[in-house]
């Protein structure tokens, strides 16, 4: 029990923070306005869908 979650923890650390991180910096860094954000995580989406 102790070691699935030892593994889950960073996992979802990465998915989440991923889900955080990623529009900051394509509104930050790139210059993205909100609209070409959520374009550009569409693909994001459809692969947690999946």
């Amino acid at each position: 029990m102790a070691s699935s979650c030892a593994l889950i923890f960073p996992a979802g650390c990465s998915l989440y923070g991923a889900m955080t991180l990623l529009p900051l910096y394509f509104q930050q860094v790139r210059g993205e306005d909100a609209l070409g954000v959520g374009l550009l995580l569409i693909p994001q989406g459809f692969g947690r869908v999946l």
